[in-house]
């Protein structure tokens, strides 16, 4: 599965997407899921550090990925197996 977060500037740096991860981690593994994904664009760290901390693995860089505001950007993939996981 992929997993995918944004969340509102005032409530950044609280933990909760990291928390809401961590669960909905859980979930999935439990329910027999074997990969889960986390894909961000290069240009947010402070997203790819949410999969970093958690111990997702950076799998590679789409380049140019996606496009926003007119600006083509790349984008990141991690990924967490079941056996990974603690």
């Amino acid at each position: 599965c992929e997993l995918g977060y944004w969340i509102i500037a005032q409530y950044g740096g609280l933990g909760l997407i990291s928390e809401s991860i961590a669960a909905l981690e859980v979930a999935c593994f439990d329910a027999g899921l074997h990969r889960i994904e986390i894909r961000c664009g290069a240009a947010n760290p402070r997203s790819s550090g949410v999969a970093e901390r958690l111990g997702y693995r950076l799998e590679g860089r789409r380049r140019e990925a996606w496009c926003f505001a007119g600006v083509r950007q790349d984008g990141l993939i991690y990924s967490k197996l079941r056996t990974d996981a603690p």
